[in-house]
């Protein structure tokens, strides 16, 4: 077996090991493409906050920078009103942001999986385009979107 491959086994058993921290259900098939800009484009919500059925993505975005500590407190208040037990949370690490930019040119503040934030920078380079896997779970009237990033693919 070569090291790539070795590698690549590895990151795909943690990127299946933390997709199922929130949903059994969860396969790589159900992360639909989707652009997101068209989430940047959605109205904004008429209260301040707006918390959905979590919504898998698999977004194609330019990496700005990695991952850095970030005030992850009204991402686990979402989930946990969004259904996600509150063990899952609790037993999840997510204390890291990163920015990316749109297609468009829009820059955003993504939440990252703290397992996933030790491997971005060894895996992709910044200011290139790769593919996120990711979960949408909230939208705000000031702030823009919740998006918690649970593996990344390269282009």
């Amino acid at each position: 077996m070569s090291y790539r491959f070795g590698i690549t086994k590895i990151l795909g058993f943690i990127l299946l090991a933390g997709v199922s921290l929130f949903s059994s259900a969860v396969s790589f098939s159900d992360y639909q493409k989707y652009s997101l800009d068209k989430i940047l484009e959605q109205p904004k919500p008429s209260k301040e906050l707006a918390v959905y059925k979590p919504l898998y993505y698999k977004l194609s975005i330019v990496l700005l920078s990695y991952p850095k500590p970030c005030d992850t407190e009204l991402l686990k208040a979402a989930m946990y009103s969004a259904g996600i037990p509150a063990k899952t949370i609790l037993d999840t690490p997510m204390t890291q942001c990163i920015r990316v930019k749109t297609l468009a040119g829009k820059t955003v503040k993504l939440y990252i999986l703290d397992t996933f934030a030790v491997n971005l920078p060894k895996r992709v380079k910044l200011n290139t385009k790769t593919w996120l896997l990711t979960m949408y779970i909230f939208n705000t009237r000031n702030d823009g979107p919740g998006i918690l990033v649970q593996g990344f693919l390269k282009i």
